[in-house]
């Protein structure tokens, strides 16, 4: 299985179909609707209060206040006449205008008064889920949603907002469910297909979540956020190769986030495509939302771990003009010690050096410049200078063993294999490694051949 330096999640934030628009009760254009309130609003049995003549009228004026959208009227003429015996119909009204009229808190006090007086109240059950659903307040919202449902008020938007909740405290397995029974109200709603792809996802069902990616992607292929969900199903698979073709498809669109080429960047360099991959990653740190530093510092590490020297210059450029004013003291280290790195490696040695020295004037017992610096130091056939910073690097305890071996190996270099061999004995102890124990070994030959 191929690894990846990074993933990201690229799941895209779940829409609530049902949320949008006026709620579905209270379409005053509809002689139906109209008519339940009017006419026959009290023959729905136990599920709905009735009405006294008084009260018929008074919905016959605020049918036509609400046909001219005169909302302002119509609310103050419920609110005079809402009392503790009014039917809880006129509650449930004023609900809806507040809802209609984006007034929340004042929305779900009306449906709660609602149901105060008539408990089982199906539609105030489902319009105060839906009104807790549009304040965020998914936990409260969710046990009015199953109410509903088991009221027999149950349609595809109140499953699919359902499954919204179920989404939300990680039940996913329900929330598939509940998208399933939301699609056999509308087989052709497009965001509550996507619900289900994304919930075949999330109970790592990859194969079946990439096939429904791919059958919404026929119809939708503009949709960006389908190729993205996709990808994550594809990298799921250990399918990097199909998940770089979506994220190149969402590139080409125009619509790649940084964090998409980042993901593009990570995939083409785990593949050896050095070249692709800096062109990835230069793409998203010089985007209008680049990421932060350590993802520059972090693309450009890679690189240089693989010997992509090149590459790695490149992106340091990038962080150079695009990051180096904002990094901290701790990514300006990193920083420096990358581009001393990527110079030695690319022959510039002298500009490498000054670059440890600025940096471990700021910074003196940076272990990593230490041992570079060290290493030139000795190239330069300065092996006092480079032994004092041997010594200096080994006093930072996580570099300890890499200071050890690396000063033995000076060591052996000057045919001093007694004093290699103490360092070496002395980094095995601290953290044996089957690599320095062979060398240990050829040191204690070298020393006994050499008597």
């Amino acid at each position: 299985m191929k690894k990846f330096f990074y993933i990201y999640l690229l799941l895209v934030p779940f829409i609530l179909d049902a949320q949008r628009g006026p709620l579905w009760e209270t379409s005053w254009q509809n002689p139906e609707f109209i008519k339940r309130f009017t006419g026959s609003y009290g023959f729905d049995g136990p599920r709905e209060p009735t009405i006294t003549r008084d009260e018929q009228q008074l919905f016959t004026e605020i049918s036509q206040l609400l046909k001219q959208n005169n909302l302002a009227t119509a609310s103050a003429r419920l609110q005079a006449s809402i009392n503790a015996d009014s039917s809880a119909a006129l509650n449930y009204t004023l609900g809806n205008i507040f809802f209609q009229s984006g007034q929340l808190p004042a929305a779900e006090q009306s449906y709660r008064d609602a149901l105060r007086k008539f408990p089982g109240f199906v539609r105030a059950q489902k319009n105060l889920g839906l009104t807790l659903m549009q304040a965020g307040r998914f936990d409260e919202a969710q046990p009015y949603l199953i109410k509903t449902i088991e009221g027999e008020g149950g349609d595809g938007s109140v499953y699919s907002m359902l499954a919204y909740t179920y989404f939300n405290d990680e039940r996913y397995s329900s929330a598939l469910q509940a998208y399933e029974e939301a699609l056999l109200y509308d087989p052709d709603n497009v965001e509550w297909q996507i619900g289900l792809a994304q919930a075949l996802y999330a109970t790592e069902q990859y194969k079946e979540a990439a096939a429904a990616f791919e059958e919404l992607l026929q119809a939708n292929p503009e949709r960006e956020e389908l190729w993205l969900m996709q990808a994550n199903a594809w990298l799921s698979l250990d399918e990097p190769e199909r998940a770089a073709a979506n994220l190149e498809v969402v590139r080409r669109l125009g619509r790649a986030s940084s964090q998409a080429l980042v993901l593009l960047g990570d995939i083409y360099i785990s593949d050896g495509m050095a070249g692709l991959a800096a062109i990835a990653y230069e793409e998203a740190f010089s985007s209008d939302n680049p990421p932060g530093a350590n993802e520059a510092l972090r693309a450009a590490s890679l690189f240089a771990d693989r010997g992509s020297w090149d590459q790695a210059q490149q992106i340091m450029g990038v962080i150079e003009q695009n990051y180096q004013a904002k990094l901290d003291a701790k990514q300006a280290s990193e920083f420096l010690n990358l581009k001393a790195q990527v110079a030695m490696a690319l022959g510039d040695s002298e500009n490498a050096a000054l670059t440890l020295r600025s940096l471990l004037d700021r910074d003196p017992m940076n272990a990593k410049a230490l041992l570079m610096l060290a290493e030139y130091e000795w190239m330069q056939g300065e092996i006092e200078e480079a032994e004092l910073l041997y010594e200096r690097a080994a006093r930072v305890p996580e570099k300890e063993v890499d200071a050890y071996v690396q000063h033995a190996r000076m060591l052996v270099a000057q045919k001093d294999y007694a004093a290699a061999e103490r360092l070496l004995k002395k980094a095995q102890t601290l953290e044996p490694r089957e690599n320095v124990a062979r060398y240990l070994d050829g040191v204690e030959r070298a020393r006994k051949s050499s008597y």
